[in-house]
């Protein structure tokens, strides 16, 4: 049987629950959707089941897929999985997600995205 390939997005989500112990700062989460209105709907799920918290108290921003992380890189000379790490640019170019700067994003996503996605935080260059 095969596999059917899902886009892989990306946002940033916090919970903003009243209870100290179950907020979260804000973290970059890495999923596969099947389009845009369900990753919407399904990044929430997700991190409420996975937060143990109400979907209300979740919050997501900068939903972006892998198409539209390709097309908004300031370096389209790089591997296409450093571009999905790509949070800005600095003085010297392109700033990529640095996990001993902002943590380990979440990444709740298939195997081979696990991987490509690992491989590629350890590659990029930090300031």
């Amino acid at each position: 049987m095969r596999q059917s390939y899902l886009p892989l997005f990306r946002a940033c989500c916090l919970c903003t629950y009243p209870d100290p112990a179950l907020r979260t700062d804000e973290s970059i989460v890495f999923f596969e959707a099947e389009d845009r209105v369900r990753a919407s709907k399904k990044i929430v799920r997700l991190l409420a089941d996975l937060w143990g918290c109400r979907e209300s108290f979740v919050e997501v921003w900068n939903l972006e897929d892998e198409h539209e992380l390709v097309l908004s890189s300031f370096n389209v000379s790089v591997p296409r999985y450093w571009m999905m790490l790509e949070i800005g640019s600095g003085p010297s170019g392109p700033v990529y997600v640095d996990v001993k700067r902002d943590g380990y994003p979440l990444l709740l996503v298939s195997p081979r995205k696990l991987q490509q996605l690992y491989q590629a935080l350890g590659e990029v260059p930090h300031e």
